[in-house]
């Protein structure tokens, strides 16, 4: 059946192109490829029979020698997951090609440069999110609190049309494993599972691997089988995922297919899925002395809490259409409606879960109509149990560490007093200008971040502007001067400091409301 599939490919051209085949590097920023899934299964079948590009050490290639002449360090099919995840692809297409179509496209970009244009939008309401507790067996994974969505990694076979994948990524998509082998991290497992994201490496020269942030819009998962969860106890021992001797193939892989907006293109079918590779900060290097690994994982340190700026706008340039070519933005919008993603920041970086929780929520409330899905576990395969702190409680926290067992070096004193429920309760409906001062509000250990925020209250409104308070100079017999606006005293007469209309020093004054125009 593949033998068949793969001379079929090499008797075509489905590019038109002869015998060439067009290359291009996404080591360069604000790269773009779109391609049907003929037209890669077709490039994947000449890097298999030993083809390349002269004068060209594509990652694909490169990646094929390296794992190829790895000694094997695993039981069952861990190490040769990079065989099995390109056979299963091209096993799957061979069944969906029959017909000789091209098939469905997927676009790869790298956004462009970074910037502080995320700032300029700190005006914006936070945007709707979703909380989903998710606990059982990997491959069982259910929901406890009955959020609705299917777990984001695919762990019940199945995948949340219209949402991002978040691979919790590091410099480069794959890892440490380097595209070759099942790992004990999210970012080198999830690629194997995706079979097309690990191919896009044919895209990257010197034979390297493909850098972070990078976006596959229409990605889709061709092996069994990967959650969020995982277990310290036998198949797993703590991996992420596990390719089963039988039936690996991902029988519920999507088949939904969509049109999606593609200038260059017009309008293309796609699956209405996406995976989207983005790191975080560490900081562990900016303070490598900052905290002891025991504490990092106890969210006890102050140096894990001290930047929030460069994760926001990480997060915001992976994320934020806008950042991505011109000819794929309304692709983007159309395919990433919400985000599903785990403890970015605080798995095996181990950054504050409670601290990321509310990064991620301010930096998705950014990108205007994304709605964010965020997944607990209690034994996620990055960190386990840290993600337990989120909840709060203290009774879940302290149930959470108790079913993530054994394997958490988590202690139950840890647990603070609030929740992420809390959290949203506090935050709902603010600006994300109110949660960014938060951020910037956060106590030091051995309180827990959100416990710290428990009684905190944003700063006097700010001058200025539009629908904000109006700060007010004089008064004129008792009553406050308000320049033509409506007015309101603030309660008890109490004063505050601020600049009078005209900018100039500070002077004490009651406050006006400037009305909102209907």
């Amino acid at each position: 059946m593949i033998a068949d599939f793969m001379r079929e490919l090499l008797a075509g051209d489905p590019f038109g192109t002869g015998d060439k085949v067009p290359w291009i590097d996404f080591a360069v920023d604000s790269t773009t490829v779109a391609i049907t899934h003929r037209q890669l299964a077709f490039i994947v079948t000449n890097v298999l029979m030993g083809n390349t590009i002269p004068g060209i050490e594509n990652g694909l290639s490169a990646a094929l020698e390296r794992c190829s002449a790895r000694e094997p360090t695993q039981s069952g099919l861990a190490d040769s997951a990079f065989v099995m995840s390109i056979l299963s692809f091209l096993a799957v297409l061979s069944q969906e090609l029959k017909d000789g179509s091209q098939g469905k496209w997927l676009v790869g970009a790298r956004p462009g440069s970074d910037n502080d244009s995320w700032k300029s939008r700190l005006d914006l309401v936070l945007s709707n999110l979703t909380v989903c507790n998710e606990e059982g067996p990997p491959l069982e994974v259910t929901s406890s609190n009955e959020c609705g969505l299917l777990e984001f990694m695919g762990g019940n076979g199945l995948t949340e049309e219209f949402q991002a994948l978040t691979d919790i990524a590091g410099a480069s998509v794959g890892g440490g494993a380097e595209l070759c082998s099942l790992a004990s991290t999210q970012d080198e497992s999830l690629v194997q599972f995706y079979t097309e994201v690990l191919v896009f490496a044919f895209f990257r020269g010197q034979g390297e691997m493909l850098p972070s942030p990078f976006t596959l819009l229409g990605a889709r998962r061709y092996m069994n089988s990967i959650s969020g969860q995982t277990t310290a106890d036998p198949p797993y021992r703590n991996m992420a995922g596990l390719i089963p001797s039988t039936d690996w193939l991902d029988q519920d892989i999507m088949q939904a297919t969509v049109q999606v907006p593609l200038s260059s293109a017009g309008s293309v079918p796609m699956a209405p899925s996406s995976y989207v590779a983005v790191a975080s900060s560490a900081w562990w290097i900016n303070d490598p002395d900052g905290c002891e690994h025991s504490a990092a994982l106890n969210n006890n340190c102050s140096a894990q809490r001290a930047e929030y700026d460069a994760d926001i706008a990480l997060w915001y340039h992976a994320f934020e259409p806008t950042m991505y070519g011109q000819s794929i933005q309304d692709a983007f919008r159309f395919i990433v409606r919400s985000i599903g993603t785990g403890p970015w920041g605080a798995g095996v970086w181990w950054g504050d879960s409670q601290m990321y929780f509310l990064k991620v929520w301010l930096a998705t409330s950014l990108t205007p109509n994304v709605r964010l899905d965020y997944y607990t576990y209690p034994h996620f395969v990055e960190n386990p149990c840290n993600q337990c702190f989120v909840l709060g409680g203290p009774n879940a926290c302290r149930e959470c560490i108790q079913a993530g067992q054994p394997g958490c070096e988590i202690y139950e004193s840890r647990c603070g007093t609030l929740s992420l429920q809390d959290m949203i309760a506090k935050f709902e409906g603010q600006s994300g200008q109110v949660l960014y001062e938060a951020l910037g509000a956060v106590g030091p250990p051995p309180a827990q971040v959100f416990d710290t925020l428990g009684s905190w209250k944003p700063a006097a409104a700010p001058e200025a502007a539009g629908n904000l308070l109006q700060a007010l100079a004089s008064t004129r017999g008792g009553q406050p001067s308000c320049r033509g606006f409506e007015y309101k005293v603030a309660e008890g007469q109490c004063s505050v400091w601020m600049r009078d209309l005209q900018g100039s020093a500070p002077k004490t004054g009651s406050i006006c409301i400037r009305r909102a125009a209907p």
